[in-house]
């Protein structure tokens, strides 16, 4: 993605708007015997706002997510029926995004939403523990 930050400091765009739209082209051109369908996203604090976003807007593109340290963007009308499965990993000392954390679960569809707080801060979790987490969402979603 370094070449993205530095073409989209040239455009007038918003620069997650930038990113998305480069991702997007990034996807499309995946080998065509890999299905859109068996994209899962990874985001970790705005790489997670940018997955979220991906998500709602793409909900055919991508089998699942899982968010850590998301955060509501707000200006992002977020669409409550998308049925893209969902894991919200948030630390219950993130000072950054966890104050936000119950705005994010009344976000997604509460069938196709998951979510773990841990102990730490604002990082992503790499025990066992959150391994095995992160392995039984992905096994869940795996057809």
């Amino acid at each position: 993605l370094g070449d993205v930050y530095k073409r989209q400091e040239q455009l007038s765009e918003e620069p997650i708007e930038y990113i998305i739209d480069e991702i997007m082209c990034e996807i499309a051109g995946f080998p065509e015997h890999i299905s859109n369908a068996e994209i899962f996203l990874f985001g970790f604090s705005q790489g997670a706002c940018t997955a979220s976003i991906l998500i709602d807007r793409y909900p055919n593109m991508f089998k699942a997510g899982i968010l850590v340290s998301n955060y509501p963007i707000p200006w992002h009308q977020y669409n409550k029926d998308q049925d893209v499965p969902v894991f919200s990993v948030h630390g219950r000392k993130d000072v950054i995004t966890m104050r936000q954390f119950s705005k994010l679960e009344k976000r997604y569809s509460q069938n196709h939403h998951e979510s773990w707080v841990h102990d730490k801060g604002h990082m992503i979790p790499k025990n066992g523990d959150a391994i095995n987490r992160y392995l039984e969402f992905i096994q869940k979603h795996i057809s």
